[in-house]
């Protein structure tokens, strides 16, 4: 589950969330069915731990299908094949197990909630599908136009300056009473949040307290290639580069993580490659 929330508080949110839905869930149907107790908390708990489970398993697909390869029409099939599915399974499954529970005592009422549950299971898909795709670019911002670029000198074309500087190779982050040394090989890209980076490597994700900015100028440039605002990545790390919608290329690393780049970080980025 880790793998699709990136940390735990991003989790238990996601499980509270459910468990909110839940009590809803049991309040509205008390107020409009006329369903026994404890029909209404079987449904209730049926329903809501199906919406959990499929919502994350919907969130593995999406993330390992990479649907934003596809041109429009193709993803918008997949996405439409996809809600089919989901909404059989929520809607089915839990019809059949509720209607099991309560000894076929209110068919009739649970065949007259199918529309509400597949408006329901519909909704939750979409706003599943909205938040993941909000999520996958946290890079729709630009960069400059300009990127600026150490101050140096004036040199005439045949002139090389060497660069002198002493470059980081390797980042100590501290987690509770551990610290982590970390080898700038093995970071796959880092992430900017406010004062923080998050730091994606082959061994796990980790916080550091620090600025871009600082690793931007501190990292091996033609190493380390500021792709967006909020992102630096390892060239290394690239498994390949693709246009994902007109003008806006996508980036794939190595261990699967894909981030939308901006205009100016495509052009810093085909410098470093000499593309």
């Amino acid at each position: 589950m880790l793998s699709v929330f990136n940390n735990k508080l991003k989790a238990v949110n996601y499980i509270l969330l459910w468990l909110v839905y839940g009590v809803a869930h049991f309040y509205v149907f008390s107020k409009f069915t006329s369903f026994e107790v404890k029909i209404l908390l079987a449904d209730s708990v049926i329903y809501t731990f199906l919406y959990a489970v499929t919502g994350v398993l919907l969130m593995f697909v999406l993330k390992y299908a990479r649907l934003g390869n596809l041109n429009v029409f193709q993803r918008n099939l997949n996405y439409f094949g996809l809600c089919v599915i989901v909404i059989t399974i929520e809607v089915g499954l839990s019809y059949l197990l509720v209607s099991a529970i309560s000894e076929n005592q209110a068919d009739a009422m649970l065949y007259k909630l199918v529309p509400l549950r597949i408006f329901t299971s519909l909704l939750i898909f979409c706003l599943v599908i909205s938040s993941y795709r909000l999520k996958l670019p946290d890079a729709v911002d630009e960069l400059p136009d300009e990127i600026n670029l150490p101050e140096t000198e004036e040199f005439t074309a045949n002139e090389i300056i060497p660069d002198t500087r002493e470059y980081i190779d390797r980042i100590a982050v501290k987690t509770g009473q551990n610290i982590h040394v970390i080898p700038v090989h093995e970071i796959y890209c880092m992430k900017a949040e406010s004062d923080y980076v998050h730091i994606f490597t082959e061994k796990g994700k980790y916080l550091k307290e620090q600025t871009m900015k600082f690793f931007e100028e501190n990292l091996l440039p033609s190493r380390f290639v500021r792709v967006h605002r909020s992102y630096i990545v390892n060239v290394d790390a690239i498994s390949r580069v693709e246009l994902y919608e007109k003008q806006t290329q996508l980036l794939t690393l190595k261990n699967g993580m894909q981030i939308r780049m901006s205009q100016a970080g495509y052009k810093l980025l085909k410098s470093i490659l000499k593309l």
